[in-house]
């Protein structure tokens, strides 16, 4: 496994496989990509990735479908849109 730093980009990859992960920032957003095409990427505050939109701090969103936690501690699986 390797982590390494190219046109400061970030890649992430092991020896045995092939289509490493690089990390590029753009205008503040982190993009990931792997064999040169973007499947996600982070503003700083939520993830994005195909249709799955992850809000660090409220919820996990999954296409129409979110996972939020109460104010008693439970977390309940909602219809969002």
């Amino acid at each position: 496994s390797y982590i390494r730093m190219e046109n400061g980009a970030i890649v992430l990859g092991r020896n045995d496989a092939e289509g490493a992960m690089v990390l590029t920032l753009e205008n503040d957003i982190i993009y990931f990509k792997k064999n040169g095409a973007t499947f996600g990427w982070w503003d700083g505050v939520d993830f994005h990735t195909g249709n799955i939109v992850v809000e660090v701090n409220e919820r996990a969103q999954f296409g129409n479908f979110a996972f939020i936690p109460r104010s008693n501690g439970s977390l309940s699986f909602l219809k969002v849109k």
